[in-house]
């Protein structure tokens, strides 16, 4: 079923998905005091040495000291990655792909090497209780304590300085790395766990008392020697950020109750509100078939290549009525299966993925032919499903071979992401029709976008505003293939030209008050 959503207030969407982090307690009154997260469900790793605790020889701690310097250098990568995209993102409302797509690789590292630090906890916990045994000069057990704070330290220190960057929830950057991501099986909500880690009391309570503890244990004469000097002075180093950047507890408190409130109400409106959109968005207020047939779909689909941008119109549906301008949905047009080969693109992971279903037929027995977003998520239609409507126009990209593959597989890596009630660009874990178009082309092709209910987004009509200030001058991006316009009353349809298609623009959202 086609969905054309109604644009609404909404509340700003922020799921937040519960992580386990607790703290690991020590039943004895032992000098040091472990940080234990519990780790979240990770698909990636680092390469490790075996977490069997049978025996933990000199050289598996050396190499276990030198990984961890390797963890360390990764989360600075990460931190130095993330300040490069806020600023190559400069003033735009949304995350271009590109940037998109380094954003969640970058937080990916990161999850990997948090997970890097959670299994060196789970490795050198036990060394903990036999602080006892530790003399006054270096020894193998000294250095293993020595491993297992460093990474209860970075692992506090590295998510204190991201959740601190971006202040609070409802901060765009936050809510991308709290977004989901169906590629890696990352859930979501990885920011928001750390966040309600680092302003959690008890917490912060342990580890002052375990660096207490290694102050005392690790007196400067023991930091000043060679081998482990590059980690009492990176520990020095995060000692001094936790100092300078101590959480307010009070203030978080009541910015986690106020977020946990926004959470409440937000998923049943959003539940309810997405319920409504659908029954509007396949209810007409007239019953009538549309205009363009069979036929018309054989010549049209003779005339497209794969990598075209497809806009369409069927009449008569209610949530015409909520939506801005005459065109409402967006399409790309990737081709046959035969076209996706011939260009490469099977081998493509993200195309070669969805390849099998791609080839077979919908559900009448067409050929697949088009990915589009409908109120069942992103979806692999046929031309006779997607384009059953009364008006339908087509564009070409004015970029090479190259890009248009690029942008093919892009719309592929889309497919079965649910459908964006909410109507924000700024989040690619949903996504709305014209998102489609924008997510596979916005890297190469300038869209300018418009608020709707608060977000900022492209529509069909803003494609088109594009294509009419670019005709004809050296910026034209766009190639005008066709435009099929129709008469819903006298049910005619015909080929029409790029002036016509311009003018259709002006149309109202409802048939009935057309002039025609």
């Amino acid at each position: 079923m086609r969905l054309y959503p109604v644009h609404l207030f909404m509340l700003t969407l922020t799921l937040t998905i519960s992580v386990s982090s607790v703290w690991a307690q020590r039943a004895d009154k032992a000098r040091h005091v472990f940080l234990r997260l519990h780790e979240n469900q990770y698909t990636q790793t680092l390469p490790f040495a075996d977490v069997n605790r049978a025996e933990l020889p000199a050289t598996l701690v050396k190499k276990d000291y030198l990984l961890l310097k390797q963890v360390a250098e990764g989360i600075d990568e990460f931190h130095v990655e993330r300040t490069a995209i806020a600023n190559d993102m400069g003033d735009s409302p949304v995350f271009l792909p590109k940037l998109d797509d380094r954003m969640k690789a970058a937080f990916a590292s990161y999850r990997r090497h948090r997970k890097a630090l959670l299994r060196f906890l789970v490795k050198y916990a036990p060394d903990f209780d036999r602080e006892s045994e530790l003399n006054d000069g270096p020894s193998l057990l000294q250095k293993r304590i020595l491993v297992g704070y460093a990474s209860s330290l970075f692992l506090f220190s590295s998510a204190l300085r991201l959740t601190s960057e971006y202040k609070k929830p409802s901060n765009k950057f936050w809510k991308k790395f709290d977004e989901p991501e169906l590629s890696d099986d990352y859930k979501g909500g990885e920011l928001s766990a750390l966040w309600r880690v680092v302003t959690n009391r008890k917490n912060i309570k342990k580890l002052a008392q375990a660096r207490k503890a290694y102050l005392a244990a690790y007196p400067e004469v023991i930091r000043k020697e060679r081998e482990q000097h590059w980690l009492h002075r990176r520990i020095a180093q995060e000692h001094a950020f936790l100092d300078e950047n101590a959480p307010s507890l009070w203030l978080a408190k009541v910015a986690q109750l106020w977020q946990s409130i926004v959470n409440t109400l937000h998923k049943p409106y959003y539940r309810i509100f997405s319920a409504v959109s659908i029954w509007v968005g396949d209810t007409k207020y007239l019953n009538r078939p549309p205009t363009i047939g069979h036929d018309r779909i054989a010549e049209m689909t003779a005339q497209l290549q794969p990598g075209d941008i497809l806009l369409e119109r069927e009449n008569y549906w209610m949530s015409n009525a909520f939506l801005p301008g005459f065109w409402p949905h967006g399409i790309v047009y990737v081709g046959t299966v035969d076209d996706i080969k011939a260009l490469g693109l099977d081998k493509d992971p993200r195309v070669a993925q969805h390849l099998a279903n791609y080839a077979l037929p919908d559900a009448h027995g067409h050929t697949r032919r088009v990915i589009e977003a409908i109120s069942e998520g992103v979806c692999m239609s046929s031309m006779e499903e997607a384009t059953d409507a009364d008006y339908i126009c087509a564009f070409r990209p004015r970029v090479p071979l190259e890009v248009k593959k690029e942008a093919i597989a892009r719309a592929f890596s889309l497919v079965g992401k649910p459908y964006d009630f909410a109507f924000d660009f700024f989040t690619a874990d949903k996504i709305v029709c014209t998102e489609v178009v924008h997510r596979s082309y916005s890297d190469y092709l300038e869209f300018d976008l418009s608020k709707i209910a608060g977000h900022w987004a492209l529509t069909a009509g803003d494609i088109i505003d594009k294509f009419t200030r670019e005709l004809d001058t050296p910026s034209q991006q766009l190639d005008f293939i066709f435009f099929l316009d129709s008469n819903y009353k006298t049910r005619e349809t015909w080929f029409d030209s790029a002036e016509a298609l311009i003018k259709s623009n002006e149309r109202p959202g409802l048939a009935f008050l057309s002039k025609d």
